[in-house]
């Protein structure tokens, strides 16, 4: 029987760099060996197979399927699009030969993973820790920061968040903003604050690309004085 060779790779191109995220090999049709892989729930997740030693093999002739999601061809490209019930759970996807209606080798088996949750951030990179009024409202929004390569390049949108005023008494000032850019309620706040007192950012809330609302962490601002307060000062 011809050496024939099975190759399954998952790649994801968000961030413009093809990277591999699964393979796995069949040789006689039969398995040999699986790197650990995954697949995410509620995106597209782009795919890519070849079949046999030979790079230019009829692509055409083999089709992707899979009883756990959706699978189709977008720009030239496979895709599969699995829901939420299966995150945590294993799926498996196979290589039809259309001429014969027969599935080529063994299936290949993917978990299925939800999404990372970004962190929130100020606009401009900014953690929380001590600002001067200015500085904090020029940073102008709530911004969602994720470190997965694998994801990066996807939008999460923040939707909502409440700001808190808490002056040096501890008495505490609420203003509920909507979308991520500062609105005139918060910026009113802002404009009042004094050195010394603090801003708390919290009740996060941004909308990820597969669909969830998520809660995303506070951030705490200690106000301190202007640049041009400490040159007066002086």
């Amino acid at each position: 029987m011809k050496n024939i060779k099975f190759i399954l790779l998952c790649f994801y191109f968000y961030s413009g760099l093809n990277i591999q995220t699964a393979c796995s090999q069949v040789e006689c049709f039969e398995m040999t060996s699986i790197q650990s892989h995954a697949l995410f729930a509620g995106i597209k997740n782009p795919l890519n197979f070849s079949i046999g030693s030979e790079k230019n093999f009829m692509q055409s002739k083999y089709i992707l399927s899979s009883a756990s999601g959706k699978v189709f061809k977008e720009n030239g490209k496979w895709m599969i699009i699995i829901s939420k019930e299966w995150i945590d759970k294993i799926i498996s996807i196979h290589v039809i030969d259309t001429f014969t209606f027969s599935k080529v080798g063994d299936s290949v088996n993917f978990l299925v993973k939800r999404i990372s949750s970004p962190f929130a951030k100020l606009n401009g990179n900014i953690l929380g820790g001590s600002l001067s009024k200015t500085q904090l409202i020029n940073s102008d929004s709530v911004v969602c920061s994720l470190d997965d390569i694998y994801l990066s390049g996807l939008i999460y949108r923040i939707i909502s968040f409440e700001v808190v005023r808490i002056d040096s008494k501890n008495h505490k000032q609420a203003v509920n903003n909507d979308g991520a850019v500062f609105n005139e309620g918060v910026l009113k706040l802002f404009n009042s604050l004094k050195p010394g007192e603090t801003i708390l950012f919290r009740n996060i809330k941004c909308l990820a690309p597969d669909g969830f609302i998520r809660n995303l962490n506070s951030i705490s601002v200690f106000i301190g004085n202007d640049l041009r307060d400490e040159v007066v000062d002086k």
